[in-house]
């Protein structure tokens, strides 16, 4: 799960707090990045990421499952959920 944000915008810094929030306690933390627009550029351009904050959920091949804009709606209660669910399908094979 990958958190697109401009840490220029209110919308981005409520985000980051929802996520923070539902990440409180768990062990999700490896299955999410936080990236910010002013120093990944590059990967907003490929992942066509134009509206901040962005939420994307990408299976192994990088490949997006899930797209979510409007990510300041979210709550910690709704991320946590996905969270779960990303869990649900981790496998140990390497």
């Amino acid at each position: 799960m990958v958190l697109f944000v401009d840490k220029e915008e209110l919308t981005s810094q409520v985000a980051l707090k929802n996520l923070d929030w539902a990440l409180e306690g768990t062990d999700y933390r490896c299955y999410t990045a936080v990236l910010e627009k002013q120093y990944h550029g590059a990967v907003c351009l490929s992942y066509e990421v134009t509206e901040f904050p962005t939420l994307l959920v990408l299976d192994s091949s990088a490949q997006v499952l899930l797209r979510e804009t409007r990510v300041r709606n979210m709550h910690e209660g709704q991320i946590r959920t996905l969270l779960q669910t990303i869990d649900s399908y981790r496998t140990t094979d390497l």
